[in-house]
This record gives C-alpha cells, structure tokens and sequence, in this order.
C-alpha cells in the first residue's frame, strides 16, 4: 500500500470515527445533493462497464470533493474514489478510464453545475465518462421533500 493510499484510508478512518451517525451526517446542503446525484448516476448510467468497473472516480467542477465527502460511499461497490486516482490512457478508438496503480478500468462521474431555482429545487448539470464512445451528460432537478432530496426529473444532454 503506498503512502497516499495509506494517509486517505487513515483519514476515512478518523472521519468515520467523528461523523455524526446516518449516511450524510454534518454534510453541507451541496454535498448531500450530490450524494443523491452521484447514488442516482452510479444505479442509472449507460457505461458498458456498469457495476462491473473497478472504481468509479468523482469529481465536482472538475475537481476532487474533499476527503470527508467519500465517507457516505465507504460500503459502495465499485470503490468511490477521487477523479485524481484515475488517468485517461489513449486506445484505438479514443481513451478510456484506468485507475492509475492498479490499471483497472473504471468509471469518471463529474457534477458540472449546480444552480439553485428556489429553496427547494436545484437543477444539478452532472457527465459520466468511461471512453469516447461511452459518456453522457445529464440534467437533473432536485426536490426537498419532507426533509430529504428527491430526483424529481432527470433529463439527457448528450450521449457519445
């Protein structure tokens, strides 16, 4: 296990340790949003690999969400990790998605954009990419329901 591996692990440990119990315990509004978002992509999306990719690699705005947000995916399978732990390797018909020790082919899953219509309602931009010809890009509108985020429509942008 290297050393990077070894201090994201330690720090899910003590995270784990210190979050309030329930799935998205002490998450801001946004991150549980895009838990929902995430959930709803990782059950829905149309990649060839499915559930059956080694990792799936998340990213919000183009960026990996901060440590504490893997948490509510820990017993997720595939592995939750950040967009960082993936690179894109060249092939024959474009690229496609490897985790970069393991060289495993996995999943990426970006939220792009979220804008909030009211307090209730948020329209969440948000892709997956597994290679050139298997990617797509998706509209989803967000309700608050007696408490808890409902995707309420979910609409495609693109497809490749």
């Amino acid at each position: 296990m290297s050393r990077r591996q070894l201090m994201i692990l330690l720090s899910l440990v003590m995270i784990s340790v210190s979050a309030p119990s329930g799935r998205t315990g002490g998450a801001s509004e946004e991150e549980v949003i895009f838990t929902v978002v995430f959930d709803y992509l990782f059950d829905h999306n149309g990649s060839g690999l499915q559930n059956k990719a080694w990792a799936y690699y998340i990213s919000i705005e183009g960026r990996d969400p901060c440590i504490r947000f893997f948490v509510c995916f820990a017993n997720n399978r595939p592995l939750v990790k950040p967009k960082s732990d993936a690179i894109l390797t060249p092939r024959r018909m474009g690229s496609e998605v490897i985790d970069r020790i393991t060289k495993h082919r996995g999943t990426m899953f970006d939220i792009k954009q979220c804008r909030w219509l009211s307090k209730h309602r948020v329209r969440v931009v948000a892709t997956f990419y597994e290679a050139n010809l298997s990617s797509a890009g998706y509209e989803f509108v967000l309700e608050r329901r007696e408490g808890k985020w409902i995707v309420e429509s979910v609409k495609g942008l693109w497809v490749s």
